[in-house]
């Protein structure tokens, strides 16, 4: 079953709000999704069917690319931070380590959308929040909450912001 929500005023409130009338109208567990990637249809499958339960898809990608929302895990594996539109400063690499680009399709449990929906619901009641994207509620609740991450090394996904990403996925997924 697929539940569709609507963020009628986008524009004051951004995607972390979106993210919250998601939450609120599933049960059970939940697959969250960018909605500005294209993806092969493999790589939704291995991840939807292996590896943890709760946990974000990590793709490969560079350290050093600025645009790619940066995945970084503690000592024990578990995602603590993700870094977006900026390069990765110093204290984070000491306490993290880069594992590759978080590509925007995470799957968790319904106990963790339960806390989600919490947490979303005070991050929320703070102003300045309302517009931020849901990499800034996530951060706050990496701090503290568990989600491991599954890693593909399918290259056939990209999130597209631009003109030139728009062509480099027709190249990705030109019919042969």
């Amino acid at each position: 079953n697929i539940n569709y929500s609507y963020n009628k005023n986008y524009k004051k409130f951004g995607n972390s709000y979106s993210l919250l009338i998601g939450l609120k109208k599933t049960e059970g567990k939940t697959i969250i999704f960018d909605g500005d990637l294209i993806y092969s249809k493999k790589i939704l499958g291995k991840f939807l069917y292996d590896g943890h339960d709760s946990s974000f898809l990590i793709g490969k990608n560079s350290i050093n690319d600025v645009e790619c929302a940066k995945a970084l895990v503690d000592k024990n594996g578990f995602i603590r931070k993700t870094v977006d539109k900026r390069p990765i400063n110093e204290f984070e690499l000491k306490k993290y380590k880069f594992i590759g680009e978080a590509i925007g399709i995470i799957k968790i449990t319904n106990k963790i959308r339960k806390l989600m929906i919490g947490e979303l619901s005070k991050f929320l009641k703070i102003k300045k929040n309302l517009i931020l994207n849901w990499e800034h509620f996530m951060n706050e609740f990496l701090k503290i909450n568990k989600i491991n991450y599954n890693k593909t090394f399918n290259s056939q996904w990209i999130e597209i912001d631009t003109p030139d990403d728009y062509l480099q996925a027709i190249s990705i997924f030109k019919k042969k």
